[in-house]
């Protein structure tokens, strides 16, 4: 798929008012960009979802096997966030409401939310029930970033670096430039059953497009037309995964949005 310079779809709006400085992870199937990009995720690939471009001081990993899912490498510690809620710096295990720190680093775990951050103005923070992690940029670190969460220039046209400092043309090259094994399986998309696709559409539609949508209310401040476009298009899980990032840039904007009741007992 061809991104030009507007990204895929031809997605030329921003994701939010305001949009920069911030990205998402969302259950290490989709990211938002700091730019404002929605895209899913290549699966079964190791990847760099961001990287300081100028001393590598700070840099996001997001891991293929069983345990381990984000790797956050700041303040030279490794801060490993695992699928299974586990959050470890270096060997070091840390406790539900425990908190550890070294020269500059903060990493708190409460029961379902870990916060890493340093004195620097980088910070992570995970909502471990809603698979949704945000990454935080201080606004000195304006372009200083790189990998697949873009640049942080709130330029939308120049999200698509690679690691030579050109711009990916389709996203395959993309999401090539930024796999940490070149070998690892390429993604492919699941066929479906035609009902299990129409019913997964029916569920986006009514998120994301139907004016009798929870979402609604934030509409014209979060553009729900990426968001309905890559839910057409994914997973079973993809509505309700999408809506906790939705909701998420609209708390961010100032629009007071609940998850819907549905994806919450699911």
């Amino acid at each position: 798929m061809a991104l030009g310079v507007a990204g895929a779809d031809g997605a030329r709006r921003r994701l939010a008012a305001g949009a920069g400085n911030e990205a998402l992870l969302v259950a290490d199937q989709f990211v938002v960009t700091f730019d404002g990009h929605l895209y899913e995720l290549p699966g079964s690939c190791p990847l760099l979802l961001s990287q300081d471009v100028s001393s590598e001081s700070f840099t996001l990993l997001l891991g293929t096997d069983p345990q381990s899912s984000l790797l956050i490498l700041m303040n030279n510690s490794t801060i490993s966030i695992q699928r299974t809620g586990q959050v470890k710096a270096g060997c070091q295990s840390i406790a539900t409401h425990g908190h550890y720190s070294d020269h500059g680093l903060s990493v708190r775990k409460g029961s379902n939310q870990v916060q890493v951050s340093n004195q620097h103005g980088r910070s992570v923070s995970c909502d471990l029930q809603l698979e949704l992690c945000s990454f935080t940029l201080d606004g000195w670190f304006h372009g200083a970033s790189t990998g697949l969460l873009g640049t942080n220039t709130n330029d939308a046209g120049d999200d698509f670096p690679l690691p030579d400092g050109s711009q990916a043309q389709t996203l395959e090259d993309f999401f090539n430039g930024w796999k940490l094994n070149s070998s690892c399986t390429k993604y492919t998309e699941t066929k479906e059953r035609s009902s299990q696709a129409a019913t997964r559409a029916a569920s986006c539609e009514s998120l994301f497009s139907s004016p009798d949508s929870l979402l609604s209310s934030c509409f014209r401040v979060v553009d729900p037309d990426q968001f309905l476009s890559v839910c057409k298009r994914s997973s079973s899980k993809a509505p309700c995964r999408l809506a906790a990032a939705f909701v998420h840039l609209c708390q961010e904007n100032y629009i007071p949005l609940e998850i819907p009741g549905l994806c919450v007992e699911t």
